[in-house]
């Protein structure tokens, strides 16, 4: 925790903007799908807030200077292969994804704020300005969730596909650890 630096932290959220990236597009391109309207919420999407952190973090060039680890490559084409095999998938990655955002965003933020070489302005990753009551959100979205999941004949994909993407978000993080040590 302690050795935690500027370049690890931008080159951890490059790493997670792709998955985001994809899902987020994945989710708009299958909206209509009844499991997944009432989860497609731009005020979650988390790409445009990673781009304005990384910019804050490593400049414009952000995208040809931090690398594109196989980790975060994988997690991205996961996500792809979900929607295209099955787009009720989704379920699972945003699940894990935006739960875990809104859920530990704010510790992690807290967190975050300690180090001096964090800049004001790179935690948008954390921030959900769209949001007044994020303790209601939590509460509404994951009734969503549930309901999406009622809509499926069997919740066994989704919930293989949870692990799967747990699993991926920790391949990021250790990845990241290593190309950083």
């Amino acid at each position: 925790e302690g050795s935690v630096g500027r370049a690890d932290y931008a080159l951890f959220l490059r790493n997670l903007l792709p998955a985001y990236e994809t899902m987020e597009r994945e989710l708009c391109r299958h909206y209509a799908a009844p499991a997944l309207c009432a989860l497609t919420r731009a005020e979650i999407f988390r790409a445009p807030a990673l781009i304005t952190d990384l910019e804050t973090l490593a400049g414009a060039a952000w995208w040809r200077d931090l690398p594109l680890l196989p980790a975060g490559r994988e997690y991205a084409a996961r996500i792809a292969h979900a929607a295209a095999d099955d787009p009720a998938l989704l379920i699972a990655h945003a699940y894990v994804r935006y739960l875990g955002d809104l859920n530990g965003g704010r510790l992690l933020k807290k967190r975050l704020a300690r180090y001096e070489w964090l800049p004001a302005g790179a935690v948008a990753f954390y921030e959900f300005p769209e949001i007044s009551d994020i303790s209601g959100f939590i509460a509404a979205y994951r009734a969503a969730i549930d309901r999406a999941a009622a809509l499926l004949p069997s919740c066994a994909g989704v919930i293989a596909e949870a692990a799967i993407a747990f699993r991926l978000n920790i391949a990021v993080s250790k990845t990241v650890l290593a190309a950083a040590a």
